[in-house]
């Protein structure tokens, strides 16, 4: 009789061992705020409401692992919930962030944007108050902004709203001017505006002489090609490269 039941209860846990489930994660879908500001704190949690453990988690924004970026923070509450926190939001949070639940029998994924709206500012912290051109070159003037909601960014010199047309083109935030002559000498105001905020910078243009090359040493480099170094000119000392144009050496030009 107690064989018989040893028997019964092997074969029992067997029965179960072969029906036990075996199921890919399920992650809890979440929504966040559309509203999110500088300096509020933010909580996403990856929940794995179905699914045979273990499961493990991993993180990843705009597609690249979290890793150690700087303010986040990533805790492992059990063996179904982990949550990324946020101490306080900055420009450098904003993005796709995307958890990843992955067990033996498949994977699960999870993604919410991070859009926070913040005042433009600057694309860059160095941007130049005085650019120097030279009559007949290309001029660029850099009035690159960032911001949520993108900015409006315009361009003003005196009265007038520089638009793209005849010899001025805005592209993505940059005033480029094309065989600049004197009359493009002078003030250009940028401004970046959103609902946030508007912002302003003066950018002065100056023009100098044209390049003059008083001397310089060459040496073939190619059939094709030569190189000239330690050029001499009115401005100052530098390498250039050059080409040959119409198979004449002594007729060089920038390339």
């Amino acid at each position: 009789m107690e064989f018989t039941l040893l028997k019964s209860f092997w074969i029992l846990c067997n029965v179960f061992q072969l029906v036990e489930p075996q199921a890919t994660p399920e992650i809890t879908p979440q929504k966040i705020p559309d509203d999110l500001a500088e300096g509020q704190r933010l909580s996403v949690m990856c929940s794995v409401r179905s699914g045979t453990p273990p499961i493990s988690f991993s993180w990843l924004r705009n597609g690249i692992a979290i890793g150690s970026l700087s303010g986040v923070k990533i805790v492992h509450f059990d063996d179904f919930q982990d949550q990324l926190q946020i101490e306080s939001l900055s420009v450098e949070h904003v993005g796709n962030y995307t958890c990843n639940a992955k067990n033996l029998y498949g994977t699960d994924h999870m993604s919410v944007q991070v859009v926070m709206k913040f005042a433009p500012r600057w694309a860059t912290t160095d941007h130049a108050k005085l650019v120097t051109g030279v009559a007949g070159e290309t001029v660029l003037v850099d009035c690159r902004a960032i911001g949520h909601p993108l900015p409006t960014i315009r361009v003003i010199k005196g009265n007038r709203n520089l638009l793209s047309a005849g010899r001025y083109r805005l592209e993505s935030g940059v005033l480029i001017i094309s065989r600049v002559e004197a009359t493009d000498k002078g003030e250009y105001t940028c401004s970046a505006e959103n609902p946030m905020a508007k912002i302003q910078k003066t950018v002065s243009v100056i023009l100098s002489g044209a390049r003059t090359i008083l001397s310089a040493e060459r040496y073939q480099e190619d059939s094709n090609r030569f190189a000239v170094r330690k050029i001499k000119t009115n401005r100052k000392s530098e390498c250039l490269y050059c080409s040959r144009r119409q198979n004449s050496m002594n007729s060089f030009y920038l390339s």
